[in-house]
């Protein structure tokens, strides 16, 4: 979904006067650069609604069967709300029992979680990872209570609850004697 969709249905969450005013905006002169496919955020849900929580923020909600496409990130969940600032994408946060992701990167194995929360931070690419995680990536895999996962740097950070304990597996890699 295209953040002009998504401001279409903000508008119509706001009101009969706000989607009157956006389907009566001229059309613009000039066609805008087609936008990279890594950058194009697409949303499959069974339902949708939007909340305009001020003039520079926007919730928009999916429910039921979420899926998230953005580049090679696959998001998974039972619910997700899309924050919008200034009408540009924030942060999508989805809750599932559990709600997943994967990274899909040509040429590199995949890489995936699941937790009860999942945050994706748009602009720094930042996965924040909460309640009963599990990660995996080639040669490791880890369970805590919250990870963070930078997906440019492929840093990870792990904690648990209250000084609980952080668990993480690591396999020797294929071909290797230690």
């Amino acid at each position: 979904m295209s953040l002009k969709h998504l401001a279409l249905l903000a508008a119509l969450a706001a009101g009969p006067a706000a989607c009157r005013a956006a389907l009566a905006a001229p059309a613009p002169t000039t066609v805008p650069a087609p936008a990279s496919s890594a950058k194009i955020l697409t949303v499959n849900a069974d339902r949708s609604s939007a909340v305009t929580t001020s003039s520079h923020k926007t919730d928009v909600v999916y429910s039921g069967h979420v899926v998230i496409h953005r580049g090679n990130l696959t998001l998974r969940g039972d619910r997700a709300v899309i924050h919008l600032k200034a009408q540009k994408l924030d942060t999508v946060t989805l809750t599932g029992n559990p709600a997943k992701f994967t990274l899909r990167t040509p040429g590199k194995p995949e890489i995936k979680g699941n937790a009860l929360s999942i945050t994706y931070h748009v602009v720094s690419s930042l996965l924040n990872m909460d309640g009963q995680v599990h990660f995996s990536r080639p040669g490791e895999r880890f369970s805590a209570e919250h990870i963070r996962y930078e997906v440019n740097t492929r840093r990870l950070d792990a904690h648990g609850e209250d000084h609980g304990r952080v668990h993480a597996v690591m396999s020797p890699a294929a071909g290797s004697t230690q």
